[in-house]
């Protein structure tokens, strides 16, 4: 009998850093396509990014709540409101410069943090969210 052992490789080198560093190049993509013209990447880019900033509220963020990564946390949480309100205004404009930095912030702090057992559920949790999307 043969046995898959894709699933316990994806889960040896998959991260939630690395899911939602490529999610946030996915993201990039279509933001680009956006100012490009392209309506239906338009209509994506903004469900994406919305999404995207809700598994990071729900799934991650309360898990830093106790570790001393609970104020970058809630800094993001401020960061993505400001981002939900330049996506609520239609400014397009002012998206890379905010989205640019707080996604740097997010990839070099909060994700290299929720690394490892502790956070092997929110990693499956991550994973599911980002999978029911496509």
């Amino acid at each position: 009998m043969r046995h898959d052992h894709s699933n316990r490789e994806r889960d040896l080198t998959e991260s939630i850093g690395s899911l939602l560093t490529q999610d946030h190049d996915e993201i990039d993509a279509l933001f680009q396509r956006a100012v490009d013209g392209d309506s239906a990447a338009r209509t994506a880019f903004e469900e994406r990014l919305r999404l995207h900033m809700r598994i990071e509220e729900e799934i991650l963020f309360p898990a830093l709540s106790d570790t001393p990564l609970a104020v970058p946390a809630r800094v993001m949480v401020k960061e993505h409101d400001l981002l939900r309100d330049l996506l609520d205004k239609d400014d397009l404009e002012a998206l890379p410069s905010c989205l640019g930095s707080h996604n740097v912030k997010e990839e070099n702090v909060i994700y290299p943090a929720c690394e490892g057992p502790t956070f092997a559920p929110q990693l499956a949790k991550v994973r599911e969210a980002l999978a029911a999307r496509r």
